[in-house]
């Protein structure tokens, strides 16, 4: 599982700081899905696909 937080329309990695929610390798299979989801989480409609992938990218080299 991903633990993530929302922060001025940007997508980051939990900072300790603040509300975070939690997304499962599962559910980071099917972005277009996950990003409905992080609009409700995260209460804006910012561009999170690019931002997910990314982040995606980045958790499968480590």
């Amino acid at each position: 599982m991903f633990r993530l937080q929302c922060n001025d329309k940007i997508l980051l990695p939990f900072s300790g700081k603040g509300r975070s929610f939690y997304l499962c390798e599962k559910c980071c299979e099917d972005v277009k899905k996950s990003v409905k989801s992080l609009y409700r989480q995260c209460k804006n409609k910012a561009d999170y696909e690019e931002q997910l992938k990314e982040m995606i990218e980045i958790w499968k080299t480590k």
